[in-house]
């Protein structure tokens, strides 16, 4: 299935009888004091279920039923490494879920005035945060770990502020791709190694990365801005070889182009009311 969120709009595509896809909507299942929780900023998938952020709510969708957390600043960001999620909380620093209750995690005060833009896994025991404006930091991974976070690789901090830090994920033999606002794509290794960056200069036709994943078949995907007045994402595809060196795939072409200029939003056929089943 796939999920997707909007404005107070919160549930997942699936076809119906004739193999058409409609949005099936998961509101109803949400108690009706935390209907209005603004826009659906992020959805992640963990082991207990699919995670959604508002800056307002968390909300869980276990195939069943729905929980809710509720922030009284703002979620800044929720990230699932395997069957651990994080959040960050405005004003708090950088949580983690466990047993369903939402506390800090181990370093997690320090981030109390630092927004988090990526959160990827580092060895078995570690992962990395990336902020914008103060580096990057390696934090301890186990529940009670009493080990503070560090300054990793804090040459790059400076380069950092200045792209923009958007997102980050891990890609084939973990190389950190972080995404930018402001200079497209760096690639490091696994010691904070600048290896590449990935810019109009190597290929990329829009400089404004707003995310990335790594599809089955090893390739990097990255959300893109693709004209100035239309909406949605152009991905382009690109595959990390064993020496750090990336193919770019444009995928341009194949878009329908756009038609006069405006904001534009996807459509989605509301499907009839059925009863989610569990999975």
């Amino acid at each position: 299935r796939v999920f997707v969120g909007g404005i107070e709009q919160l549930g997942y595509l699936a076809p119906d009888s004739a193999g058409r896809m409609r949005y099936v909507s998961l509101v109803d299942h949400i108690a009706p004091e935390d209907r209005k929780f603004g826009n659906v900023w992020s959805i992640e998938k963990a082991s207990d279920g699919i995670y959604c952020r508002t800056y307002e709510r968390l909300l869980r969708w276990n195939g069943r039923e729905m929980k809710v957390w509720r922030s009284a600043t703002r979620f800044w960001m929720i990230s699932a490494l395997g069957d651990v999620v994080y959040a960050q909380q405005e004003g708090i620093g950088l949580m983690r879920m466990d047993d369903d209750s939402l506390g800090l995690a181990p370093g997690g005060v320090f981030f109390q005035d630092k927004r988090i833009w990526g959160l990827v896994p580092h060895g078995e025991a570690a992962y990395l945060v990336v902020t914008r404006n103060h580096g990057m930091f390696r934090c301890p991974a186990p529940r009670h770990s009493e080990a503070a976070c560090t300054p990793f690789s804090p040459g790059l901090t400076d380069l950092l502020a200045a792209l923009q830090p958007y997102h980050a994920t891990v890609v084939a033999e973990g190389i950190v791709a972080i995404a930018t606002r402001r200079g497209g794509v760096v690639l490091l290794d696994r010691t904070g190694r600048l290896l590449r960056i990935l810019n109009e200069a190597s290929g990329l036709r829009d400089e404004i990365v707003r995310s990335s994943f790594v599809d089955r078949q090893g390739r990097v995907s990255c959300l893109v801005p693709v004209f100035p007045h239309s909406a949605g994402p152009c991905c382009r595809r690109r595959r990390a070889a064993g020496s750090g060196e990336v193919q770019l795939v444009d995928d341009r072409s194949k878009r329908t182009p756009p038609g006069p200029p405006g904001r534009r939003h996807p459509r989605f056929l509301q499907a009839a009311p059925q009863e989610p089943r569990a999975r």
